[in-house]
């Protein structure tokens, strides 16, 4: 939810931020150089866009509130370096899908029972945010390597914390609102604080649950779970029972089979759980076509990209063939040589050169002139890093709304 306000109560705020930050340097908390990294150098309100959600059968909207060059976007920062080392303790977190398969690859599933995925809606913004500032400052208050992170106590990192989830403002058609609820998608802190309250969240839904699940992953906002088949619907309900705010939808196995991040894992007839390569209904199979304006070490590591994806997250053998060979066939029609795909597959891991190098040039990339760059570079021992300048998509999508005079506030 949201409502307007005007310009005089958005510099208000802002006038407050200053304030908040001067008192924490002039008592001694902030040091100067850390004041003048996370002051606020802009006064514009970030701006509010949407992505759409293509993957869903309404195609909904995800709400970006981009923070970049506004007052909060530098302490945000700070902030979420602060909290992140926070992070990832929990034993029921998945750091990515390859971790994933490793915990699962292993297992096998009971006839009474079902894997389940419990999906939270919308989580960003509707993270109760005084409930997600407690559960970072009790882990704040026992963290014993937060002094070498910063100067400031947990209750004034809470404070801080705090005011900027609760000054989520954002400009749309020339008028200011304010987001009275959850995080801001957009603000570099919001990603962390979802996280370390989803942490606390599951534990203490987990503990206090009657019908605890013999297994419990998730990452961020998606849960892979195996439970009796018996308790599902009362698992959901415990669940949602926890936070008002929190609402989780369910997803069951169908044909044996249930998809987590980018797996799908399947019960094999014995009960043992394999998992494979999953992509979404909407995935076209279009990558970087091969004639496309880039150099040769992006097209090379597209491939050697989607080739070690298969080996990390296929567990059969004949399956990750079947893989291999859908991948050469899609590379292909990409433009693609066969030549260039299969010397890519035999290849094995390139050595780790960047100490060789002195120093690291980044250059815009023009096709033939820039590998004969690279090679005058090497031999002076400076590694060549190509970027891409103007591109089609910049020209011809600007989801933000474009800032004038007016809308800076300057």
């Amino acid at each position: 939810m949201s409502h307007l306000i005007n310009k005089t109560t958005f510099l208000y705020i802002y006038q407050i931020f200053v304030e908040k930050l001067l008192t924490l340097k002039r008592s001694g908390y902030l040091s100067e150089a850390v004041y003048n990294k996370i002051r606020p150098r802009h006064k514009q309100p970030p701006r509010i866009y949407g992505l759409p959600k293509i993957h869903k059968a309404y195609v909904l909207l995800r709400p970006i509130v981009s923070c970049v060059n506004t007052f909060a976007y530098d302490l945000s920062a700070y902030l979420a370096n602060i909290l992140s080392p926070l992070t990832g303790k929990s034993e029921y977190i998945v750091a990515n899908s390859a971790h994933f398969v490793s915990t699962v690859s292993n297992e096998t599933i009971l006839d009474n029972e079902i894997m389940v995925s419990f999906d939270v809606e919308s989580l960003f913004t509707n993270v109760p945010i005084d409930a997600a500032v407690q559960a970072a400052l009790l882990k704040l208050e026992n963290d014993p390597s937060l002094a070498d992170r910063t100067t400031l106590t947990p209750a004034q990192i809470a404070d801080l914390l705090k005011f900027v989830l609760r000054s989520t403002y954002f400009l749309y058609n020339g008028s200011i609102y304010e987001q009275k609820d959850g995080a801001a998608m957009g603000s570099l802190v919001s990603a962390v604080i979802a996280n370390l309250y989803m942490e606390s969240f599951e534990e203490q839904a987990i503990i206090t649950s009657s019908y605890e699940p013999r297994i419990w992953k998730h990452y961020v906002d998606d849960t892979f779970t195996i439970l009796d088949r018996e308790n599902v619907d009362d698992f959901l309900q415990h669940l949602n029972n926890q936070q008002s705010s929190i609402r989780f939808t369910m997803a069951t196995e169908k044909d044996n089979k249930l998809t987590f991040l980018d797996t799908a894992v399947l019960r094999e007839s014995d009960g043992h759980l394999t998992t494979s390569v999953y992509r979404k209904p909407t995935h076209t199979e279009q990558y970087l076509a091969y004639d496309s304006h880039h150099p040769q070490s992006v097209k090379r590591g597209i491939v050697k990209c989607l080739y070690e994806r298969a080996k990390r997250l296929v567990t059969k053998p004949s399956v990750i063939f079947e893989e291999k060979k859908h991948l050469l066939s899609v590379l292909v029609s990409n433009g693609y040589p066969f030549s260039f795909l299969q010397k890519l597959n035999k290849t094995g891991k390139p050595k780790n050169s960047a100490n060789e190098f002195k120093a690291t040039a980044v250059l815009p990339y023009v096709k033939g002139l820039s590998e004969q760059v690279r090679r005058c570079l090497q031999q002076q021992a400076v590694r060549a890093v190509f970027k891409s300048e103007t591109t089609l998509r910049s020209q011809l999508v600007r989801p933000k709304t474009l800032s004038t005079r007016l809308n800076k506030m300057a």
